[in-house]
């Protein structure tokens, strides 16, 4: 009887989290959709920057985890930083 609702219940679970997992988004996609500052994107993990401000900004552009890094001006939206690229961060206005 105990095994029974067990398995019951882990099938509530599952389909409860199956629903969410797969339902579309109300809205269409916009920047403001993506998350602010860096984050890794699509299947090939592409290093990728928003800048949700306005004007552009002067963000350090990490390569191997801190071993090489540089900076770049961009401006308000997303910059695409490569597949190269492990963190990013803002510095300052540019």
């Amino acid at each position: 009887m105990i095994l029974a609702a067990r398995k019951a219940m882990s099938i509530a679970v599952m389909s409860v989290f199956a629903a969410c997992l797969f339902t579309a988004p109300a809205s269409a996609s916009t920047v403001q959709d993506d998350p602010c500052g860096f984050f890794w994107s699509g299947p090939r993990l592409v290093g990728m920057y928003n800048h949700c401000g306005t004007g552009n900004v002067t963000i350090t552009v990490d390569y191997g985890h801190g071993i090489n890094h540089e900076d770049k001006c961009v401006g308000p939206g997303l910059t695409d930083l490569g597949t190269w690229a492990t963190d990013a961060w803002y510095v300052r206005p540019c």
